[in-house]
């Protein structure tokens, strides 16, 4: 999967946050994406 660098409407680097999320949804803290 591709990760932007910037948020697409605000502009804030989210690059970096990437690596985090993955050990959040190994860790069981997170479900992944939800769809609306």
């Amino acid at each position: 999967m591709i990760i932007p660098v910037r948020c697409f409407s605000c502009g804030k680097v989210i690059g970096d946050l990437w690596e985090r999320y993955l050990r959040l949804l190994d860790d069981g803290r997170c479900n992944g994406p939800t769809r609306l």
